[in-house]
């Protein structure tokens, strides 16, 4: 299995969002790559105007535009989007196959205090099998729920977990209130507990604080524990994770895309 990672820079608006979701796909597809993965709320972006974007118009617009990039480009999309139910709103992670059908959804669990003022907490977390690989996703702090997600998935049989995120790598504190790479050291205890691989795909900026540092470094981690990969900080980066069966990977800079 190899996939493209999405290191993207956000943009001010959606529109030039999904745009650049667009190009990213056809650059990929073009040289043969058929799995991408994109951060947390990629679409519209992780900022404060989900709130007033997020409309079942527009909720729908993008998932028959997701679909349809998937179908004609005939790849597997991962991307985070928000999903209503109702009257529910969730802050949600999907995966479009390259029928065009949305093959699996998840619902963030675990949410942080402003997130729950608008967002309702998932109740599951599924695994899904592509390429002979079964993964799950943990989306951004839900790796510091090492305990819960241990319990979801330590009989599911999962060698690979999506981590897609929005977080700022100078703004970890642990429960104690000391410094220190707290969401790191969880990821990579939660890649040995569940003996799977990790990827993140972090965003490397945010439009709410323009000049927030530390963002990126999106991380590859073994399913040892190891740190295989480090993104650039504060940069947008693209690159390709080859895996194997047997946990072997491989990271590939791919600095000829444009973006």
């Amino acid at each position: 299995m190899r996939c493209i990672v999405a290191q993207m820079w956000m943009q001010q608006d959606a529109q030039s969002q999904i745009e650049l979701v667009q190009n990213l796909v056809i650059q990929g597809a073009k040289e043969g790559y058929r799995i991408f993965v994109f951060p947390e709320l990629a679409i519209p972006g992780f900022n404060r105007k989900v709130v007033e974007l997020t409309t079942p118009e527009n909720c729908h617009k993008w998932e028959v535009l997701l679909s349809e990039l998937a179908q004609k480009h005939q790849v597997h999309l991962f991307v985070g989007m928000p999903r209503i139910d109702g009257s529910d709103v969730y802050n949600s992670y999907f995966c479009f196959a390259p029928s065009g059908k949305k093959v699996c959804v998840w619902d963030k669990i675990g949410l942080t205090p402003s997130e729950q003022i608008f967002f309702t907490p998932g109740k599951s977390r599924p695994v899904m099998q592509i390429e002979g690989v079964t993964l799950s996703v943990v989306l951004c702090r839900e790796v510091l729920d090492l305990k819960e997600v241990e319990a979801e998935l330590s009989n599911s049989g999962v060698d690979l977990i999506l981590w897609p995120s929005y977080i700022g790598y100078d703004t970890q504190k642990s429960t104690n209130g000391s410094e220190g790479p707290v969401y790191e050291r969880e990821a990579r205890e939660m890649a040995k507990r569940l003996n799977a691989m990790m990827i993140q795909c972090n965003w490397p900026n945010g439009t709410n604080v323009p000049d927030a540092k530390n963002m990126g470094g999106s991380k590859v981690i073994s399913a040892e524990g190891e740190e295989v990969y480090q993104a650039l900080y504060d940069k947008p980066e693209v690159f390709a994770v080859h895996l194997a069966k047997t946990s072997e990977i491989a990271v590939e800079i791919l600095s000829d895309f444009t973006y």
